[in-house]
């Protein structure tokens, strides 16, 4: 993400192409997410950067498709009946106010390159924790 610069696309995909694009990486990223326990935004971004999207629109992208994934995971957890309301309210509130700082900065104060350096750091702040939670056994 950080060092990658994607070839500008010549003409928009068709409908059948974006179709494909969804259904595939969507695909891929469901498995892989629900394999390694991570969320598949992780994964659905830097591919469609790669594919020469815009990072802000696959920023975009996947902060909605990520919804689906999040909802569904709640709705599993809630049916074990071991919910904290006053942590879920804390929660919630929380992930809206900074799902709104969020979209505020990429939309108006953030440029192309800031947005792809952005989501290249947390990327890799995310594989080294990984990293670091598959080592530490180890090492105890």
């Amino acid at each position: 993400m950080l060092f990658y610069e994607a070839r500008a696309k010549k003409e928009e995909p068709n409908s059948k192409k974006l179709i494909g694009y969804g259904v595939g990486v969507g695909s891929a990223a469901g498995y892989l997410g629900g394999l390694l326990g991570v969320g598949g935004g992780n994964f659905i971004v830097p591919v469609l950067v790669w594919l020469g999207f815009d990072p802000k629109k696959a920023s975009a992208t996947t902060a909605f498709v990520v919804i689906f994934s999040s909802f569904s995971g709640f709705l599993g957890h809630a049916t074990t009946g071991h919910m904290n309301i006053w942590l879920l309210m804390l929660c919630a509130a929380g992930s809206i106010t900074g799902a709104l700082l969020g979209a505020y900065l990429m939309r108006k104060k953030m440029s192309r390159k800031q947005v792809k350096l952005v989501i290249g750091l947390i990327l890799y702040i995310i594989a080294a924790k990984m990293i670091w939670d598959l080592v530490k056994p180890l090492l105890s």
